[in-house]
């Protein structure tokens, strides 16, 4: 068994691979044949290098919590006026302030606690499915590599209030009509907090094209994958073009209905 030695605190539990090496490969290709911005042939030939899984330690946490927040916000509103003979049209932003309470429960805020795998990957890859983990013994690290924890439970912690902090926003946004957020502020407090830490299941690899390489992750319970592909600067040239017409475009008929 390849693994890293797991010294200092132990984990609570493990969420079991379900997803076998072969099927996390083909995983890879699909994923790598979806990238419509990568060149042809990456698309067509992409296979996984040195696929292995790993399970990586992280902390679970559910929280309630109950929050004051207050935000200014902005609406658009459009002027008219004539300028040389023409109408001209012009936006303007009324802004208005909201506040309140906003209460909200957390299930599973997921935070890597290991430096093989950033967040932003790590949150492109839920859901690990932790509530249904499992007792953790040594036994299921039978075969894979395992990593000790590089950010302790206090440090994750914090990652996770973060982490609520935005879905609190995004929440509390969604119940009001608007075109500009010019400031939000929160004020959270937790309440009936527990955590479990864990170990999860990832596979770990790289594509190569043209001598460079590109990592990529897949999830060991559902196959999800997410990671770096090369680009075609053909496509993203011909994807700029488009969008500077589409724009172009716009703005004459918005002139021509507009005078």
């Amino acid at each position: 068994m390849a693994t890293d030695e797991l010294s200092g605190l132990k984990p609570n539990a493990v969420v079991p691979f379900r997803v076998g090496k072969e099927q996390a490969g083909e995983s890879v290709r699909k994923w790598a044949r979806g990238r419509w911005l990568s060149p042809g042939k990456f698309r067509k030939s992409a296979k996984p290098d040195k696929l292995a899984g790993i399970y990586v330690p992280a902390f679970s946490f559910d929280s309630k919590t109950d929050s004051a927040y207050v935000a200014t916000l902005g609406r658009y509103y459009y002027t008219t006026r004539r300028v040389n003979g023409r109408t001209v049209r012009t936006r303007h932003v009324r802004y208005f302030t909201v506040r309140g309470n906003y209460s909200m429960a957390f299930d599973d805020v997921l935070v890597s606690a290991s430096e093989k795998i950033d967040e932003a990957s790590l949150s492109k890859l839920r859901s690990f499915g932790t509530n249904d983990s499992r007792e953790y013994t040594q036994e299921y690290l039978s075969g894979y590599a395992a990593s000790q924890y590089t950010k302790n439970g206090l440090t994750c912690w914090e990652e996770a209030k973060d982490i609520m902090r935005g879905r609190l926003r995004s929440a509390i946004l969604s119940g009001y009509s608007y075109d500009v957020v010019s400031s939000f502020h929160i004020s959270m407090r937790c309440n009936d907090i527990t955590y479990k830490y864990l170990l999860i299941p990832v596979y770990v690899g790289h594509c190569s094209w043209r001598k460079k390489l590109y990592n990529f992750f897949v999830n060991g319970v559902n196959g999800a994958v997410t990671g770096k592909a090369p680009t075609s600067p053909l496509k993203v040239t011909g994807l700029v073009v488009l969008g500077i017409a589409v724009i172009v475009g716009l703005y004459f008929l918005f002139r021509w209905f507009g005078g």
